[in-house]
């Protein structure tokens, strides 16, 4: 009787997760869709042009990132089809690289923009119970983002600010801050702690998570509107403790290029 319990228990949880989860996703797709309509609509009613300083605009930008992805502790409860005792579990990964698409408007001091992001990152270890080592570990995880960022910023004209002419550059530094949704896909191999040679898996699906995301940076205009940046940012997605996971931490360094029209 208490395993039927614990089975209807489980059952009852994994379908409330699956229905947030698709309430947040629908949600969280109508709110980018609107906000990436208009700043096209923006996009095209304007032509390639010099950015002023503080002045409006609206922009596409492509960056490359680099960072860490905290390691993920959770509890996998074991299946019939699995001889793997070892419920508790914590993955390392290797640094993701990834890149990072956005497409908003400038407002002079202020920025609105969507930003869709991909990073990768292999599975670099595993560890279970008092720190007991697995082999025989692969995995790859596949990380997408869809944000809604807003960044405060000011610009400066190096040499209008040392009292002669203006150089035709700006030195802009901005602090950025943002909410939207991560998900991940991927899939995870391992042998039993015993060094048998059974192969066991786990849960090879998609995960979806709400998340938010904070960071400071410095843009470098140059001539004909194009811009240059470097930023640090952090990203923390909520898990809703599914399988008594912690939340998804990653750390990121940026660098990129904007065009301004």
């Amino acid at each position: 009787i208490q395993s039927h319990n614990l089975a209807i228990s489980k059952f009852n949880e994994d379908r409330n997760f699956a229905m947030f989860t698709k309430k947040f996703s629908t949600a969280t797709a109508v709110g980018l869709a609107a906000l990436l309509s208009a700043s096209m609509a923006s996009a095209t009613d304007m032509t390639f042009n010099t950015k002023e300083i503080n002045g409006r605009s609206s922009y596409i930008g492509v960056a490359t990132s680099s960072g860490d992805l905290g390691d993920i502790s959770f509890r996998e409860t074991r299946g019939s089809e699995s001889t793997e005792g070892r419920n508790g579990k914590k993955i390392k990964f290797d640094d993701p690289d990834g890149l990072l698409v956005t497409l908003g408007n400038d407002y002079g001091y202020a920025r609105l923009e969507t930003e869709f992001g991909y990073r990768e990152a292999d599975v670099a270890s595993m560890t279970g119970v008092a720190d007991a080592s697995y082999t025989g570990v692969d995995g790859t995880a596949h990380i997408g983002t869809a944000m809604v960022n807003l960044a405060f910023e000011y610009s400066v004209d190096p040499g209008a600010l040392s009292g002669g002419s203006s150089s035709g550059f700006t030195v802009t530094p901005f602090i950025t801050a943002g909410g939207g949704a991560l998900g991940v896909a991927g899939n995870l191999f391992y042998k039993r702690i015993d060094l048998t040679a059974n192969q066991e898996s786990i849960d090879a699906g998609f995960f979806l998570a709400p998340a938010i995301q904070g960071g400071a940076g410095i843009t470098l205009g140059l001539p004909f509107g194009v811009e240059v940046f470097g930023k640090y940012s952090e990203m923390l997605a909520y898990t809703y403790n599914y399988k008594d996971s912690n939340d998804i931490h990653i750390k990121s360094l940026t660098g990129g290029l904007r065009v301004n029209f």
